[in-house]
């Protein structure tokens, strides 16, 4: 289930930013009966396969009646109908959807409206049973969501797959002294780490490399590769302006040369930028196709990113974005360290995303079998918010 539910957001600086995105109309039509008053639509996204979803929101002073309009995959007036009360029940739903409610008595507010689905019944408070934990963009020196998530890691000791951006806005030796440092530099044995984006905005990322030191490989590649007994784990270097990553580079060389080396095993790959993702502004990074290519040629399993700052998991697929269930890997966005989440516009959702979430700090865990792998995303409270289980390819 994707869900993007503003009671979801437990950081009230954010409601704001989100009521900007949940306001808008998406060029429903409305019923003649409120034509005339001042409707402002409000909204929550949700996918399910073949579940129930519960829309609910809170009372409008004067108002008896409502308006809840439904579309499905993108089809607009799907359904739409005025029901007195505070919630809407859509049973056996598969799909897409889009639920808004308005009120001719004025908004509902966008902070209060939610769907939640079948799914939201599994939440427990566990240690997860797993090998890994994945997460990146984390920290600035005002109050953010790091401290929670380094709390968090408290309780799980597992070694840290870090996905870039550690330190904000600039990657500065002294950001990560004072930002990074004061949050989750306790765990800072634990990371073998990715190069972000923000630590390229000191020259040579020189902030992040003298931080990390040898953790981190060498600073003049910033990729470096991991066996972890039938696994191998591929560490690389997104910035493509920085090191390159087309085909013939030295990167696309030393890759071609790792997996070469070790065939017919399960693979993940680790790396800041995602290929694809639901937030627009990084829906398609077309100079790591090369890259995408070689590693989807070798059997590779998962890919795990961050940079978006939400978490989202896509369906198996082949560098063209085409679903391959014998042969694609799946890719985690998992930008959820502690940085201030941005919400992906529902018409930016991509096909083959099959779960997004907002708003939630956290972790990924992963549990790395020989033949196999499971993952659970769990937030700081420790709550499990998506898991899974797939085959390796090769």
């Amino acid at each position: 289930m994707v869900f993007l539910c503003a009671d979801r957001f437990k950081h009230k600086a954010i409601y704001s930013l989100l009521a900007v995105v949940l306001v808008v109309g998406y060029g429903l039509s409305v019923p003649t009966a409120v034509e005339a008053a001042p409707v402002r639509p409000v909204l929550c996204v949700v996918s399910v396969d073949g579940g129930s979803v519960e829309v609910s929101w809170p009372e409008v002073v004067g108002a008896d009646e409502y308006v809840v309009y439904r579309s499905v995959n993108g089809s607009p007036d799907y359904w739409r109908g005025r029901v007195s009360g505070l919630g809407f029940v859509d049973s056996n739903r598969s799909g897409s959807i889009v639920y808004k409610v308005a009120s001719k008595f004025g908004a509902v507010r966008s902070d209060r409206v939610t769907c939640t689905s079948d799914d939201d019944a599994d939440r427990t408070n566990p240690v997860p049973d797993a090998d890994f934990l994945a997460v990146g963009d984390f920290a600035r020196c005002n109050p953010d969501g790091a401290t929670e998530v380094g709390n968090l890691l408290d309780d799980l000791p597992q070694p840290i797959w870090g996905l870039g951006d550690y330190a904000y806005p600039d990657g500065t030796p002294e950001q990560f002294n004072n930002c990074f440092d004061p949050k989750l530099g306790r765990h800072k044995q634990r990371f073998s780490p990715v190069v972000g984006n923000h630590e390229y905005n000191t020259p040579g990322a020189t902030g992040y490399f003298g931080y990390f030191g040898s953790l981190a490989g060498d600073p003049t590649k910033g990729y470096y590769s991991q066996d972890h007994g039938n696994w191998q784990v591929l560490f690389l270097n997104t910035n493509c302006g920085q090191v390159a990553c087309n085909q013939g580079s030295q990167q696309y060389q030393w890759l071609q040369a790792q997996l070469e080396a070790r065939p017919n095993v399960c693979r993940a790959v680790v790396m800041h930028h995602p290929r694809w993702s639901s937030y627009g502004p990084y829906a398609s990074a077309n100079n790591l196709g090369d890259l995408t290519q070689l590693f989807y040629d070798a059997g590779t399993d998962i890919v795990l990113t961050g940079h978006a700052h939400h978490y989202e998991r896509l369906d198996r697929v082949d560098p063209n974005q085409q679903v391959d269930t014998t042969s694609g890997f799946r890719q985690f966005t998992v930008g959820t360290g502690g940085i201030g989440p941005r919400t992906p516009h529902p018409d930016d959702i991509l096909s083959v995303s099959q779960k997004i979430i907002v708003g939630e700090f956290g972790v990924l865990a992963l549990d790395l079998r020989p033949d196999s792998y499971s993952w659970s995303f769990v937030d700081v409270d420790k709550n499990i918010l998506d898991s899974g289980s797939d085959n390796c390819v090769n």
